[in-house]
């Protein structure tokens, strides 16, 4: 006996979030590193990213 299925699909929406870590690259001034981590925040709302997060440092060389 053949016995066929029908199964419905469902969308169910999330949100999307991005982790940067904001590390100071070689030569760039903390002003710098700021500017490019704000920049990256806005190029984030363009694909649909609902968050940005940043992670927390301490006393770590680099950030």
């Amino acid at each position: 006996m053949l016995v066929a299925a029908v199964v419905e699909h469902s969308v169910i929406p999330t949100n999307r979030s991005i982790m940067d870590g904001s590390c100071d690259r070689a030569g760039n001034s903390h002003t710098q590193t700021l500017q490019d981590t704000v920049q990256f925040a806005q190029q984030a709302k363009a694909p649909g990213y609902q968050r940005f997060w940043v992670s927390e440092h301490y006393s770590a060389p680099g950030y």
